[in-house]
């Protein structure tokens, strides 16, 4: 059989155009430094290109993961470090547990003080909760809530932190509540949302009453 012929023309590939292609602007910025730097250059020129690519992606990636008013890690943060936490714990096997902090009055505090003040209370609380473990993985999650990873840490651990963390709360009068799980290395999610729904349990409560409660869920 005889081949077929068409009298298409074969579609000329387009050069790449750094300008036109579609990068996150982060990806972008980071292609920008090594263009810019020249591809040709002798080599110290382009490790000194690549050392500041890379200080450049570290501050990147540090200020889109922490949440500004606190320097506190932030949920995206939080949820890197969540998996890091859980792939460590599996190789080391040792227990994590979760703890959700919601405060009592920062909507009050905002109606009728103002937001500077609501923003003090938060600042107040974020400087209690670091004086946890150093080992203990804090965020703030938005808003006012916060969540907290406690590596290495038993129930009977738990309950002696929240009695700790609760004073400490109740000295500077910011009354929060909370809900705790342990943290099932098979399948996070659920830990989570089960900490969370504790959390929420209590949240109606502790509003009317602006006392401190926590569930402890297993």
């Amino acid at each position: 059989m005889s081949e077929q012929t068409t009298n298409e023309e074969t579609p000329k590939e387009e050069s790449f155009s750094y300008q036109k292609a579609r990068f996150t602007p982060l990806i972008k910025e980071a292609v920008g430094i090594l263009i810019e730097s020249g591809l040709d250059i002798q080599t110290t020129e382009v490790k000194r290109a690549r050392r500041k690519l890379t200080r450049r992606l570290v501050e990147k990636t540090h200020e889109s993961e922490t949440d500004q008013m606190t320097g506190l890690l932030n949920r995206r943060g939080f949820n890197r470090r969540l998996q890091e936490e859980i792939s460590r714990a599996e190789r080391e096997d040792y227990n994590l547990w979760i703890l959700y902090l919601d405060l009592n009055k920062l909507k009050k505090i905002n109606t009728e003080e103002g937001h500077a003040a609501g923003d003090a209370y938060i600042m107040k609380t974020s400087d209690i909760l670091r004086k946890g473990r150093k080992s203990d993985i804090i965020s703030r999650q938005g808003g006012d809530e916060f969540a907290i990873l406690l590596p290495k840490i038993t129930h009977e651990g738990i309950e002696e932190y929240w009695k700790r963390l609760s004073q400490e709360l109740a000295e500077e009068n910011i009354t929060v509540c909370a809900g705790a799980s342990g943290v099932d290395l098979k399948n996070p999610a659920e830990s989570i949302h089960i900490a969370d729904r504790a959390m929420e349990s209590i949240k109606q409560e502790a509003h009317k009453t602006g006392l401190s409660y926590i569930v402890i869920k297993s």
